[in-house]
């Protein structure tokens, strides 16, 4: 009895340890371990500043005299009329300024008591480059902006101004300009007027061009009133000035919702950049189409209608806030990829 009772406990205890090890199994795993980071994709001005600045703000080929920064029909020896294009030139000693220290002060000093003319540009905020982009670097903290400021006060017929600045993309993603919209109010924020004379006489001239850090090649991205394809324009929209054609204010607008014929490329992170050229003039309207014309027309009531006393007086005084607004997309934007892989068979309707 001894004997079997021994078994018995002995049976029961392999049972045990036998039924432990009959609920444990081999394992082992496999992981795909995907680290992603979303690029920045974010476009900024820098290097603003009264046309011209450097060299090559100049029309391609040109050398020597004849080009203008300012015209304000004053009478000058040599250049009659205008400011010649370097009198604001500051070179690269400083990105920061916007023209040579003293000549604004120097202008303004020449013309008085014959006009009033105010003018100054301004990047918004405080922020600065904090990369290295061609030329421009990081170390020098100069002043980078969504948004710049340009204001020009008491124009008359007849005077015109110029600007340059770069556009640097300091994000990641290749980016393009596809678009540019407008927005121009009166000095309360109203919509300026369809009827008032000021939108017919000021204009605006815009030129942006892609350059090349590894070359001389520039591509031109846009340009405003010299290529408006697809929006519908006539002479009348337009008016000359020192060889620049300016589109009036009141048929600026027309390019709103319109994408730009000619988008190419700005590429980031390589040495790429751009260049763009804003100018800003009052037309002379020697025809009195807008304005009486001259004061021989204004008296002569035999040929011009008797509200000509007053047609003078409705762009007189006026203020126009005039807001252009550059739109930029990622590079890839509208393209849709025609192909496939194996991954397909993934896709419900694949079953």
């Amino acid at each position: 009895m001894k004997t079997n009772k021994k078994l018995i406990a002995g049976i029961l205890v392999l049972s045990s340890i036998l039924m432990g090890t009959g609920y444990a199994y081999w394992a082992d795993s496999l992981t795909i371990d995907t680290k992603a980071t979303t690029g920045e994709l974010e476009v900024k001005f820098i290097d603003l500043g009264l046309y011209k600045q450097y060299n090559v703000d100049l029309p391609e080929g040109a050398t020597g005299s004849g080009y203008w920064s300012l015209i304000d029909g004053v009478d000058r020896t040599g250049n009659d009329g205008y400011i010649e294009s370097d009198f604001f030139e500051r070179g690269k000693s400083n990105y920061n300024s916007i023209a040579a220290e003293g000549s604004i002060k120097k202008y303004t000093d020449s013309v008085k008591g014959i006009n009033s003319i105010e003018f100054n540009a301004v990047m918004t905020g405080n922020e600065t480059l904090d990369k290295d982009i061609g030329p421009y670097k990081a170390a020098n903290k100069l002043r980078v902006s969504d948004k710049i400021e340009l204001t020009i006060k008491n124009m008359y017929p007849g005077y015109a101004q110029a600007f340059r600045t770069d556009i640097v993309n300091v994000g990641n993603i290749a980016a393009k300009l596809s678009a540019i919209e407008t927005d121009i109010k009166d000095k309360d924020g109203n919509p300026l007027d369809n009827d008032r004379h000021t939108k017919d006489l000021l204009g605006v001239a815009l030129l942006v061009e892609r350059e090349y850090q590894n070359g001389n090649e520039v591509v031109d991205v846009f340009k405003a009133a010299a290529s408006m394809e697809g929006i519908d324009v006539t002479d009348a929209d337009f008016f000359d000035m020192g060889g620049v054609k300016f589109i009036r204010l009141a048929s600026l607008e027309k390019m709103n919702g319109k994408n730009l014929t000619n988008n190419l490329l700005y590429i980031t992170p390589n040495k790429n950049r751009m260049d763009a050229y804003i100018g800003i003039a009052m037309d002379p309207d020697p025809d009195g189409n807008f304005t009486a014309g001259t004061a021989a027309k204004l008296y002569n009531k035999d040929t011009n209608p008797e509200n000509m006393n007053t047609i003078d007086e409705l762009s007189q005084n006026d203020e126009a806030n005039i807001e252009i607004r550059f739109l930029w997309d990622q590079f890839n934007e509208g393209k849709d990829v025609d192909a496939s892989n194996i991954l397909i068979e993934q896709n419900p309707e694949a079953n």
